[in-house]
Formats: structure tokens, sequence, C-alpha cells
């Protein structure tokens, strides 16, 4: 089994750690787990992109 993990709060964020482990149990010894995230936090990055800025 194949389990790819992603987010938008950063490597580091709260959790993560421990959903990528829960993720390793599931696919089991023969499966995959990876987990993707940026370096650091890109929450509201959507968001801002999509708001237009006074002029």
């Amino acid at each position: 089994m194949r389990i790819l993990i992603t987010n938008d709060d950063g490597i580091n964020a709260p959790g993560l750690e421990a959903l990528t482990e829960i993720a390793q149990e599931i696919a089991g010894p023969s499966g995959e787990v990876w987990t993707v995230a940026p370096l650091s936090s890109n929450r509201a990055l959507p968001i801002a992109s999509a708001i237009p800025t006074p002029r």
C-alpha cells in the first residue's frame, strides 16, 4: 500500500510526525509512506492570492 501525506502548515507542524507514524502502521512493512510539506506554513497562501489588493 502507498500513502501520501500532504499539508500546508509546514514540515514541523504539530501532529504531522504522529500522522506519518500511523500511516506507516497502516501501510505495513511492505508499504510506502511519503510526507510532502513546505518548509514553513503556507496556510493562508491560496486566500491571500485570491483577494485583490486595494490600490
